[in-house]
């Protein structure tokens, strides 16, 4: 994959919770301005967030997001060399830091307290910072030209104008050549291969015996997820949940409300963090393992140019089980506000959000896995407001670029050179 993404925790000193959540928010308040942490000065992040979650166990946690191009262990060396005093600075609130390291050991700290990501999610699959960032330019440096431009006679004159315009242009010159594709085999992990293996000789392998083997074999897996949808169907129907008490009664509190909004909307862009406790047992912990597995492997190989099935407002989003299974940790970088972007996956992807959070404790009521849950608007967007944790500091790279953006500058870099028949060509100049 070109573009990956980080989940980091630390223990932080309860007693400095407060100078750290103070800290934070000073930097995040103006996170363009600030001068802690460089953000700008490492080429390769594309968002990054710093949260404090209270509750975390045994101890309250400090929480590291992050969104980058190229290996981990290059963007923590890039992070950790161009802001070592910031980092230095924050994290010497954590329990198990060491004060004043140089930026080798805050590499190797952060490395050392990695956490397992289950489903990572990137909208503009194989799009690097460096790509986005120069498309963007080209666009502009392009609609600045028409804007010059007298009215021509007609498309293939206006887009043969636009070619000598960028050739002419040596800043330009990159955009010569088609950004470099995102093929399967950079989509393609080793576990995909090893989980399909692994179908295919469960499925298969007792042919090995013989039909009749097999046709028995058949049976004992219908029978047993018969056996697996029964217990799902008697959790569903017993396990404690929001739909249990009155719409009224189960809206959070309007000052948690005014204090996660007051971080939001400050950009065309927004950032969600979510905290929510795993049912208890092995049923619901492994259920959800495999529907995390599942949303992962889709995002990867279906849903990766410019929208999740048909919401077009995610950047980057992660699920992440956390402290041992007790904790299941969503962070989601999106366009628009929070009611749109809760509306559009109530009206677009209701049922793979029920399947994820159906597994966490207090959930709008479901059935068969999928169905109710999200599809209760108000109880879910209560429990969504409920579980959300304020954002003390938060960085995008490109804060004024929508997904919606950055699908169109592609397209317009890829539409520049190379035979066009009439209909793409004038699709192509009404990107402009």
């Amino acid at each position: 994959m070109k573009q990956r993404g980080l989940t980091i925790i630390s223990q932080i000193n309860k007693e400095k919770v407060a100078p750290l959540d103070a800290l934070l928010r000073s930097i995040g308040d103006d996170v363009a301005k600030q001068t802690q942490i460089p953000f700008g000065n490492v080429p390769v992040l594309h968002f990054a967030s710093w949260v404090i979650f209270n509750d975390g166990a045994p101890g309250p946690q400090l929480i590291f997001e992050s969104n980058f191009d190229g290996t981990a262990a290059e963007f923590l060396q890039q992070l950790s060399q161009q802001a070592r005093n910031g980092l230095d600075q924050i994290y010497s609130h954590c329990s198990d830091y060491r004060a004043g390291s140089n930026s080798k050991s805050i590499c190797e700290y952060l490395q050392a307290h990695v956490v397992n990501t289950d489903t990572f999610y990137v909208s503009c699959g194989g799009c690097t910072l460096s790509q986005i960032l120069h498309d963007n330019q080209l666009r502009e440096r392009i609609e600045g030209f028409l804007g010059e431009l007298p009215v021509p006679n007609d498309a293939e004159t206006v887009r043969r104008k636009i070619q000598e315009f960028v050739s002419n242009d040596p800043t330009l010159a990159w955009s010569r050549q088609p950004a470099d594709p995102y093929t399967f085999l950079q989509r393609l992990r080793v576990r995909d291969v090893v989980i399909l293996s692994c179908i295919v000789a469960i499925l298969f392998g007792p042919l090995a015996f013989g039909w009749k083997s097999w046709g028995w074999w058949l049976v004992v897996l219908l029978v047993g997820l018969a056996g697996l949808y029964l217990i799902l169907r008697r959790k569903e129907a017993t396990d404690p949940s929001i739909s249990d008490i009155p719409v009224e009664d189960a809206q959070p509190a309007p000052a948690v409300v005014e204090r996660l909004a007051s971080r939001e909307n400050r950009r065309p862009q927004n950032h969600l963090f979510s905290i929510t406790t795993v049912k208890p047992g092995i049923f619901r912990f492994s259920l959800l393992k495999v529907v995390l597995a599942l949303i992962e492997f889709l995002g990867r190989m279906l849903y990766y140019k410019g929208s999740l099935g048909k919401i077009p407002s995610i950047h980057f989003a992660r699920w992440t089980i956390i402290d041992d299974g007790k904790y299941l940790l969503f962070l989601s970088n999106f366009d628009g506000s929070w009611e749109h972007y809760l509306g559009e996956f109530i009206d677009q992807a209701a049922s793979g959000l029920t399947a994820v959070w159906s597994n966490s404790v207090n959930f709008p009521r479901t059935w068969n896995l999928i169905e109710g849950g999200a599809m209760d608007e108000q109880r879910f967007k209560d429990y969504a407001r409920g579980m959300q944790l304020y954002t003390q500091l938060w960085y995008s790279a490109y804060p004024f670029l929508s997904v919606v953006n950055i699908e169109n500058n592609a397209a317009i870099r890829a539409g520049l050179w190379g035979p066009m028949d009439p209909e793409g060509l004038n699709a192509w100049l009404r990107r402009f």
